[in-house]
């Protein structure tokens, strides 16, 4: 039965701000696994992109616990375009019963290292269905994901038939239009998301979905914060301009938490 009389952006901002999260060894080991196999990922090992993993994972964790009344282990979800499996560990970790899935080329490379973590991953053929009956998971993770599949719009339908009722979609790193960081980048002709989204575009292709919405945030405004000692100052001060309008609406990421009703 779920629970939508909670304070979930109350909830958000004492996951974002008020808490020192410690660094979990256990994802470091993971990480390094990548990390001798695939160079580019070093950047993960940084602190900041280690931190700013396990704050989002807590929040969500919390956001789970409060929403349904069951047990981790009765709690099914999957990890949309799980890329190196860094939510799928996490969740295993946790006990949630959790299926890690992406496109099948980029997975291929990746399932040794996720399987030995007793993670069960499944390639995904098709550009949005889903090989999985209708409402078959409680919850499903998206990082970093949506602004890449072909189809937006039907992938998230997809998404919705496999989600049981009150089931929760939560989606993370989602690019923003209006982004200043995105915006220069595009300029000079650097690495910059060909799809990004705005408030409004958020709001409708998730009504459209037959979703609705529950906790939306601004994330990621301080630039090279990765390269400061001090990370979770820095993202405390992050988040903390992330919630002051108008400076949030120049945030690189727009995200959010939605269900099924």
């Amino acid at each position: 039965m779920a629970n939508d009389n909670i304070d979930f952006k109350k909830l958000r901002k004492k996951c974002f701000s008020h808490k020192n999260y410690e660094l979990d060894d256990g994802l470091k080991s993971y990480v390094e696994k990548f990390f001798s196999m695939e160079k580019q990922y070093s950047l993960f090992l940084k602190p900041i992109m280690h931190y700013t993993q396990i704050y989002l994972f807590e929040y969500m964790c919390e956001f789970i616990q409060r929403w349904f009344n069951k047990k981790e282990n009765d709690i099914k979800i999957m990890d949309w375009g799980c890329g190196n499996g860094y939510n799928s560990f996490l969740c295993k970790q946790r006990g949630f019963d959790v299926i890690a899935c992406d496109v099948s080329g980029r997975l291929a490379s990746r399932a040794p290292v996720i399987k030995s973590y007793g993670i069960n991953c499944l390639p995904l053929e098709h550009p949005y269905i889903l090989p999985f009956q209708d409402n078959s998971f409680d919850v499903l993770i998206n990082c970093g994901v949506l602004e890449h599949v072909p189809n937006d719009t039907e992938s998230l339908k997809e998404i919705h038939r496999v989600l049981k009722p009150n089931g929760l979609l939560f989606t993370f790193f989602l690019p923003y239009k209006y982004s200043w960081r995105q915006n220069i980048t595009k300029f000079i002709g650097a690495y910059h998301h060909e799809r990004m989204y705005t408030n409004r575009h958020v709001t409708n292709i998730m009504e459209n979905s037959g979703f609705k919405i529950i906790d939306r945030w601004f994330r990621d405004l301080i630039p090279l914060r990765s390269h400061n000692p001090y990370f979770r100052t820095m993202e405390k001060l992050d988040n903390f301009f992330c919630g002051i309008i108008p400076i949030k609406f120049f945030a690189s990421n727009i995200e959010f938490a939605a269900y099924k009703p």
